[in-house]
């Protein structure tokens, strides 16, 4: 008897423990598919390379907020603007609260309010004497001006509307309501302005106006220009306007270059652009994220195989069960832009809530992300993004819907593929072709990994197998390159003779058999003729 019980214990136990390995917890998954695009364009499944770490909400950090509209993170601190309270608070590396400035001290020692703030930067003094100094620099948006605090909400500097009366029109002056401001290495500022679209407004240090920078080119079609030379003032203004789109974010990098992302991008440019090749002006042209050099000139990367412009979104129509076309039916529109390390950069989208990331040649590293739905919000959605930053390679996600931030975290995957975009960046071309190999046994479907695999070893001489692996994602460019090296390899200096006397031997038989072909006809299509 007590040996059967013995058994049933054993027994009992046993499936327990397998009814426990069994259950995989909630958050294990996240919300939302992971894709990719193949060389195609076509969506793919992909290994999932962020997943949520930690959900930040007024209730868990003791706060009131009433529509977050923007963040920074520097010195391992998250800096979040509260646009419906004016409120700005801070939070440590923990994301415990420091603490909240609710006023600041004005410039006559009075406590003022911050009125509908949208936009919120770091400003760091220059100099060596000042290094670890600096300011928080707030959009007071409502009030037409930009202030600067220490951290202790304590005014330190005010700049206000700049001289911008070239803007106005028929007598009206045009309205001031900074909702973005960012610093370059010189201390100039870039402010994206809200119903300003001729570029971002450049102020110098001092707050003078110094130009409108990188506004978008866009033209109107030919027969508009023509029509609009003669009508009247009144009627060329019912025409189809075509005037630039407006910044939604601006951000620096290290070096001082500016980029910037466009919420509304031109629908029909946009479309035109999907079908492009790397490096096409075109793409350009119609990009919703731009990186700007002092000049004002857009030099961002665009050598990707799919465009650096987000989703490739498409429905298919369908005829008799069969796939006949794909359609475009909504543009991707960045409202925010992070930066990470060693020229990684990831757009947030404001349609889906969708997150994608590049490298600094504006290949596709991973999409990850969802916006949810009308009804409710799952843990890791995020429904309305505004600002979107890194910590490390931890991804941050202020959501104005629910007053949130979406603290995404890396995957062992997703480890893997900023390590190897990240070591061939540093020119560590054989490490990263070794991580590249582990990114294809986890994601297969993953093109770009080829890419990579087949670039390192480019890199590293090895022309043969460079060839194999941009041949498997026909990538034809970097296969020529590979081709011609290798063969140089092959024959050493005497490759261009060969190529030559290749050339000359397939001239001279086509020009032998046309020469053939034309003596015979003399020979004897004269004579049927005679």
């Amino acid at each position: 008897m007590k040996k059967n019980f013995v058994k049933i214990l054993v027994v009992m136990l046993m499936l327990v423990a397998l009814a426990a390995g069994m259950v995989i917890p909630a958050s294990a998954e996240p919300p939302y598919e992971s894709y990719y695009y193949n060389v195609q364009g076509v969506w793919v499944g992909s290994a999932d390379a962020y997943t949520v770490g930690e959900l930040l909400t007024p209730a868990k950090l003791g706060i009131k907020a009433n529509q977050l509209a923007d963040m920074v993170v520097h010195d391992n601190k998250i800096f979040l603007l509260d646009q419906g309270n004016g409120y700005i608070t801070i939070l440590d590396e923990n994301y415990k609260l420091i603490k909240q400035i609710t006023s600041y001290v004005g410039v006559d020692g009075q406590p003022e309010n911050l009125s509908g703030p949208q936009g919120i930067e770091i400003y760091e003094y220059l100099g060596s004497e000042n290094a670890g100094r600096y300011d928080l620099v707030v959009c007071d948006t409502n009030n037409g001006r930009v202030i600067r605090m220490d951290l202790d909400g304590n005014f330190t500097h005010v700049y206000p509307k700049p001289d911008i009366s070239m803007l106005n029109l028929e007598g009206e002056e045009k309205s001031y309501k900074p909702k973005k401001v960012v610093f370059d290495n010189t201390n100039r500022l870039y402010v994206a302005a809200d119903g300003i679209n001729q570029g971002l407004i450049c102020l110098d240090p001092d707050g003078s106006l110094n130009s409108f920078f990188g506004a978008p080119e866009v033209t109107a079609d030919p027969i508009t220009r023509l029509w609009r030379k003669f009508l009247s003032l009144a009627a060329s203004k019912t025409l189809l306007s075509y005037t630039p789109t407006e910044y939604s974010n601006v951000v620096a990098d290290e070096k001082g270059f500016i980029y910037g992302t466009i919420a509304t991008p031109d629908s029909e440019s946009f479309m035109e652009a999907l079908v492009t090749l790397p490096g096409d002006p075109l793409r350009s042209t119609a990009a919703n994220i731009r990186r700007l050099n002092a000049a004002g000139v857009d030099i961002l990367k665009r050598m990707g195989y799919i465009p650096n412009c987000g989703d490739l979104t498409a429905s298919e129509v369908t005829m008799g069960g069969t796939i006949n076309e794909f359609t475009v039916v909504e543009t991707t529109g960045f409202t925010d832009v992070a930066l990470g390390k060693d020229g990684i950069y990831s757009c947030v989208d404001r349609t889906f809530g969708r997150i994608f990331t590049y490298d600094e040649d504006g290949n596709l590293l991973f999409i990850f992300g969802n916006g949810g739905n009308n009804e409710c919000s799952q843990l890791g959605t995020v429904r309305t993004p505004v600002a979107i930053s890194y910590r490390g390679n931890d991804i941050l996600v202020v959501d104005q819907t629910f007053n949130s931030v979406t603290v995404f975290t890396p995957t062992e995957y997703g480890s893997m593929v900023i390590e190897a975009a990240q070591l061939y960046y540093a020119g560590e071309y054989e490490k990263s072709e070794a991580v590249w190999q582990d990114v294809l046994v986890r994601n297969s479907n993953m093109f770009y990994a080829y890419i990579g695999t087949g670039k390192a070893l480019y890199r590293n001489g090895e022309y043969a197998e460079a060839m194999k692996c941009f041949r498997e994602v026909e990538n034809r460019e970097n296969y020529s390159k590979a081709l011609e090296l290798y063969m140089k390899e092959a024959f050493g200096n005497s490759f261009a003779i060969i190529v030559i006397v290749i050339l000359v031997l397939v001239i001279g038989t086509k020009v032998y058999k046309g020469v053939k072909k034309f003596r015979a006809f003399m020979r004897d299509g004269v004579k049927k003729v005679l």
